[in-house]
């Protein structure tokens, strides 16, 4: 949600909606997540959001250990809508 925030500004409204994880294996060590959005979800978010409705994207990032094992998947619904003018 930050990372949208950030990247969309202040012409959006931007919410957590739901967020799910599924656990693989115990973590054990440091344990990191690359969380990117792609420039053709950003493009998405702003065709469907054009005429003022609301649309809800899922995002997914892996969780992984030292070793590159997935410890976890984490999927986050954000809610996405153009503010009014």
């Amino acid at each position: 949600m930050m990372a949208s925030l950030t990247r969309l500004g202040n012409d959006y409204r931007v919410w957590d909606i739901r967020s799910e994880v599924d656990f693989k294996k115990p973590g054990k060590g440091t344990i990191t997540a690359d969380m990117r959005i792609s420039e053709s979800t950003y493009d998405l978010i702003k065709e469907k959001t054009a005429d003022g409705s609301k649309y809800l994207h899922w995002h997914e990032v892996d969780i992984t250990d030292e070793q590159g094992d997935t410890v976890a998947t984490v999927r986050k619904q954000v809610y996405y809508r153009l503010k009014q003018r």
